[in-house]
């Protein structure tokens, strides 16, 4: 019974080692980026999705967007990273 119980936990334990290792492969990416967040009422989360749903565009792509508006209007330059991702999403759409 003991043994049992061995091989389930080393099981659960490979699973766990596995999903890691999955996570990890899908950060690929955002290796070499930071976060930016914040919180919006349930209304405005939804126009956001629609917004996104309705260009067929992620909300990923709808914040870059964004911050390149906000660069723009502010006569600032718009940062290479964000023109790339912009680019990369003209290219594919």
């Amino acid at each position: 019974m003991a043994s049992q119980r061995t091989v389930v936990k080393s099981n659960l334990r490979s699973g766990s080692r596995d999903k890691i290792r999955d996570r990890n492969a899908r950060r690929g990416g955002r290796e070499g980026k930071r976060m930016i967040a914040g919180y919006f009422d349930e209304a405005a989360f939804r126009e956001i999705k629609v917004l996104g749903a309705q260009q067929d565009v992620s909300v990923d792509v709808l914040i870059h967007e964004a911050f390149a508006a906000l660069f723009t209007q502010l006569k600032r330059p718009v940062p290479k990273p964000i023109k790339r991702k912009l680019k990369e999403y003209h290219l594919d759409g």
